[in-house]
């Protein structure tokens, strides 16, 4: 008996055998490409939207810029106008439509 216990005792301890069944790697490859796809979907729209955003802010400047140098050609003829009145009935016609335009735009 002495040699059957030693003989127990020499053994390694046994192993734990995890078995991995056929259709689990499958799934986690599933759900891995269903995650990066809507990380994908959900990044591609964060992008566009900020893409459209700038965009606008762009058009929203130079809407501002081309306003802006609207005006300063409005302002200088009706400034003009007013510091040398026309004499005739056409350039007085000019000179209100130049104040009238400026009173429209608001310079």
């Amino acid at each position: 008996m002495a040699a059957e216990d030693k003989v127990r005792l020499e053994k390694p301890p046994a192993r734990v055998v995890v078995q991995v069944h056929g259709w689990y790697p499958i799934v986690v490859l599933v759900m891995v490409f269903v995650v990066a796809t809507g990380l994908n979907i959900m990044f591609t729209l964060y992008v566009d939207n900020e893409r459209k955003q700038s965009e606008r802010k762009a058009q929203a400047a130079a809407q501002v810029a081309a306003r802006k140098q609207s005006c300063q050609l409005v302002v200088a003829f009706d400034e003009l106008y007013k510091e040398t009145p026309p004499q005739t009935p056409a350039g007085q016609n000019v000179a209100a439509l130049w104040a009238e335009y400026r009173r429209t735009l608001g310079c």
